[in-house]
């Protein structure tokens, strides 16, 4: 479909608070000038994540609560509806479906029969139990008949709705897109002083430097990688990690780093988007030992700053950027057995994992801005095609081209 030039569609992006790897893009589509874009967000900021603050845009933005740094599961704006018959929107895309005011955004789409857009990065969790499975298929399948389209990181959440009823021509990527260019100029700033900077931190010549950047919660297999790291550290002496961020395992690592020698593990605080390069840039490794992990913005990252991946195999950034090449990297959740030998292999085999993380350097880098833009343009699209009655009787999207 070819959007039409005389009357460029109106869409209403609804997102949980402003963030460098979505609001970069919209700004991107914004300057475009073929979809003009209104943002609204439940908040100003997340205080899970007040380093994820993004830098203001030329795009119409606007607070629903402007109240500051709160996230409740629960969140509910009585005048989502009113906002939404105030812009007017042709298509509106909505960032999840788990807050109310969200599912009261959803509920506004069906009732006006306006093309409504998911934006999720939703995979399979691998749950338990047989009840939790059917739990979610049954999920995704009623959401699947919500939607026009989707909007999703990369390729683990495209096979989730795919595997799910959706058609491979409804599922666009780059939700999740970060400005690679940019950071890996960045980056290379940083690498012209590397020695300067490893010695800063304190990190001597010859010594192996891991980094993990994220939160410290249970989701990101925070005990497993210190299990891991233990084992590492016995059998390569020089190996150390950083690890930025906090949260409600940071006493464990505090724990940890006291009894191991020589301060293998050194702990930084949260640092934002313009400041990390500094720190991957001076890396040797990037290590994700996540158990439940959707996407990944720092594994992201890390593919861009050409850094060897150490990931678990529910990470779903691996499935954009590490090839087969990086089979001896991965591992799966949940064994800090193996996520021990990976690290180890990495140390080993440096020539090698150097190689590994440039190729995922050459699909991050591909990922950019400006294709993040095009594929949201084309969910656009896609989303308003006219609907057609089957012969069963359902409505379902008429064949038509691509956005020029």
């Amino acid at each position: 479909m070819i959007v039409d030039e005389r009357r460029n569609p109106r869409v209403t992006f609804l997102g949980i608070h402003p963030a460098p790897y979505i609001s970069e893009t919209l700004e991107r589509v914004h300057s475009m000038g073929r979809v003009r874009i209104d943002s609204v967000f439940l908040f100003e900021n997340c205080g899970h994540h007040p380093y994820l603050t993004a830098r203001p845009g030329a795009a119409p933005r606007r607070f629903l609560d402007a109240k500051g740094a709160r996230f409740p599961l629960a969140h509910d704006t009585s005048n989502i509806f009113r906002c939404l018959d105030q812009l007017r929107p042709d298509a509106v895309f909505v960032a999840g479906y788990v807050q109310g005011t969200l599912r009261r955004a959803i509920t506004w789409c069906l009732l006006k029969r306006i093309p409504c857009v998911l934006v999720a990065d939703t995979v399979d969790a691998g749950t338990s139990t047989a009840l939790a499975k059917c739990h979610a298929a049954v999920r995704a399948r009623l959401l699947r008949y919500a939607f026009r389209a989707f909007w999703v990181p990369g390729r683990a959440s495209r096979d989730y709705w795919c595997s799910h009823g959706a058609a491979e021509d409804d599922v666009f990527e780059g939700a999740y897109c970060l400005d690679a260019q940019g950071l890996w100029t960045r980056t290379l700033e940083f690498l012209k002083f590397r020695s300067e900077l490893r010695k800063k931190m304190d990190v001597g010549v010859g010594e192996f430097l891991f980094l993990f950047v994220g939160r410290l919660i249970q989701q990101r297999g925070i005990p497993y990688l210190l299990h891991a790291f233990e084992k590492v550290v016995r059998h390569e002496p020089n190996a150390r990690i950083i690890m930025v961020g906090s949260g409600p395992e940071d006493r464990l690592v505090r724990d940890f780093a006291a009894r191991l020698p020589n301060r293998a593990i050194r702990m930084l605080q949260p640092m934002s988007f313009e400041d990390l390069p500094s720190i991957y840039a001076i890396a040797d490794a990037y290590v994700q030992p996540s158990v439940a992990e959707p996407y990944s913005l720092s594994t992201a990252q890390a593919a861009i700053s050409g850094l060897p991946i150490v990931s678990t195999d529910c990470v779903g950034a691996t499935y954009d950027f590490c090839g087969a090449e990086a089979a001896p990297l991965i591992v799966p959740a949940r064994d800090a057995e193996a996520l021990a030998r990976a690290m180890m292999w990495a140390v080993s085999n440096q020539s090698t994992a150097r190689g590994i993380g440039k190729a995922s350097q050459v699909r991050a880098l591909r990922r950019t801005l400006d294709w993040a833009a095009h594929q949201f343009t084309q969910a656009v699209a896609r989303s308003m095609r006219p609907q057609k009655k089957t012969s069963s009787g359902n409505t379902a999207a008429s064949s038509v081209g691509q956005v020029d």
